[in-house]
């Protein structure tokens, strides 16, 4: 999901498309919630998700990545 509609910076979208979670900047922002770089809210924030969806997704990233 590389073209401009990406809806990292759209507030008015409730759910956020699949390929939205596997976009290389959607993980980078999970990768800096893992590494304590950000905390929750920062990251929900961020991604402009629901509250858990960081959690969850990291969680996810976590089991894929072997951590």
């Amino acid at each position: 999901m590389k073209s401009k509609t990406w809806p990292y910076l759209s507030s008015d979208i409730k759910r956020k498309p699949r390929g939205f979670w596997q976009d290389d900047r959607t993980i980078a922002v999970i990768r800096e919630y893992i590494d304590n770089r950000l905390t929750e809210e920062e990251a929900t924030q961020k991604l402009l998700v629901a509250k858990g969806d960081v959690i969850w997704y990291a969680n996810v990233e976590r089991k894929k990545g072997g951590q």
